[in-house]
């Protein structure tokens, strides 16, 4: 923990060079340190795609749920091979630290610092279309091998594998198959053939419509 009066100085500065600055583009290390000192707000929901300090909407209640059962779900799958690691941090590179929903991390990896990859990664989408484009192509150029994105407006859950350069994509990659699940269909992740999940259960109930 930094001491309050050097944490106000370098605010200070911080503050001056981006008045005068055009773009910056920091590193995972730069953007921890700005953690580190408050710099974003303590409640401030961020994460740095390729460089860029990235605000996170809002979670609301279709989100939040869908990410309670799909945690719940791959857990008891998975939780004796795997960590569910819950938005936390993911080093893939020394631009990019996101903070995916759901990352499926090896129980063997090294936890002296957030981990590198994983061999899954969930992420929950009500109405953003980021996670389509922008995320889907980060996680394709990290070599992640397969994302999960459950669409809890559309009620289905969009599987997405094979990692492969595509120049037209946001970061220069993409996934080459692309497919989706209905509730009532059971998906295998990769890393469990043998373990296949019902759709329904990431989903969680469907929620009242407002009058």
């Amino acid at each position: 923990m930094l001491p309050k009066a050097e944490k106000n100085r370098d605010r200070r500065c911080i503050a001056l060079a981006l008045t005068h600055a055009k773009t910056h583009r920091f590193t995972v290390a730069e953007f921890e340190r700005l953690h580190q000192m408050d710099v974003f707000g303590k409640d401030a929901r961020v994460e740095l795609i390729e460089g860029e300090v990235v605000e996170m909407p809002p979670m609301n209640t279709p989100h939040g749920n869908g990410v309670m059962h799909s945690n719940q779900v791959l857990g008891a799958r998975f939780g004796d091979t795997h960590w569910v690691r819950v938005q936390s941090p993911l080093n893939l590179s020394s631009w990019s630290q996101p903070e995916p929903d759901l990352a499926l991390v090896p129980r063997g990896y090294d936890q002296s610092s957030h981990p590198t990859s994983a061999d899954l990664i969930v992420e929950v989408s009500d109405t953003s279309l980021y996670d389509r484009d922008e995320k889907a192509s980060l996680y394709a150029m990290a070599g992640i091998p397969e994302l999960w994105i459950v669409n809890v407006l559309d009620r289905c859950l969009e599987v997405l594998r094979n990692p492969e350069r595509n120049l037209r994509k946001a970061f220069g990659f993409h996934y080459a198959t692309w497919t989706t699940h209905n509730g009532e269909d059971r998906v295998a992740p990769l890393l469990g053939s043998d373990r296949a999940v019902l759709v329904a259960d990431l989903l969680g109930p469907v929620l009242p419509t407002a009058p």
